[in-house]
C-alpha cells in the first residue's frame, strides 16, 4: 500500500531512494551533487562533520567513505566561499553599482581589521615578573645594607 506513494526516485528531501525491496538491510547511501554541494557548504560554515553526518541521516564513517574530496577541503572551504562571493562583488562593481562598491569597501575594511586583530593575538605578551616573597624580599634587602652594618668583606688571600 506504501509503493502507490512512492511516485519517483527521490524523497520530500530530494534524496534518492534505491529500491530495496526484498532485500535485508537498510540501502546503501548515494552521494548525489546537490549532497556534495550541501557538505561543502557546510565545512565552509563552519559545521562540524558529526553535524553534516546528522544533517544527511548517514554515519560519520560513511560520510568520509563518500564525500572524501569535500573533506579534504575542509581548511580552504570558507576561504573559497569568500573568494567565490568577493569576485561577483567585483563584477557588479565592474557593471558600476555603488551599492555593490559601498559593500566592497565594507568587506575590505572587515578583512583588515581581521588581520590587524590576529598581528594583535600573534603578539607575545610582556613579560610579567614573578612575584617576591617575604623571604625573597628580606635577603634582597639584606644584600644592600651598606654602612656600619653591612656584612664584612671575605679576606684576600696573597
Amino acid at each position: 500500500m506504501g509503493d502507490v506513494f512512492l511516485k519517483g526516485e527521490v524523497d520530500i528531501f530530494g534524496d534518492p531512494v534505491p529500491a530495496s525491496r526484498g532485500k535485508k538491510g537498510r540501502p546503501p547511501h548515494v552521494p548525489t551533487a546537490e549532497n556534495r554541494r550541501f557538505v561543502t557548504l557546510s565545512l565552509a560554515c563552519g559545521h562540524d562533520e558529526d553535524a553534516i553526518a546528522a544533517a544527511l541521516r548517514i554515519t560519520v564513517k560513511t560520510l568520509n567513505r563518500h564525500y572524501f574530496h569535500e573533506l579534504d577541503g575542509k581548511l580552504s572551504a570558507r576561504l573559497r566561499l569568500d573568494m567565490k562571493n568577493m569576485a561577483a562583488l567585483v563584477a557588479k562593481v565592474e557593471e558600476g553599482s555603488v551599492s555593490a562598491m559601498a559593500q566592497l569597501d565594507r568587506k575590505i575594511e572587515r578583512i583588515k581589521q581581521q588581520e590587524t586583530a590576529k598581528r594583535y593575538q600573534q603578539r607575545s605578551p610582556d613579560p610579567v615578573p614573578a612575584p617576591t616573597g617575604k623571604k625573597d624580599a628580606e635577603r634582597a634587602a639584606a644584600a644592600k645594607v651598606a654602612g656600619k652594618y653591612a656584612a664584612p668583606s671575605a679576606p684576600t688571600i696573597n
